[in-house]
């Protein structure tokens, strides 16, 4: 697993600025359901990299 030591690299900064906005907007025009669905995939695919790491 990686160690993240708080500092992330100036473009990769710059990056998550560009993509931050279009995200949430995709996110925010979901139903709660879908919302619902997108939390559930993330926890499982965050439990499954600890569990392989």
């Amino acid at each position: 697993m990686v160690a993240h030591t708080g500092h992330l690299p100036a473009a990769v900064m710059d990056r998550l600025a560009q993509v931050r906005d279009p995200i949430a907007q995709v996110v925010t025009d979901l139903s709660e359901e879908q919302r619902q669905g997108l939390m559930e995939y993330f926890q499982a695919a965050a439990k499954a990299y600890r569990d392989g790491s």
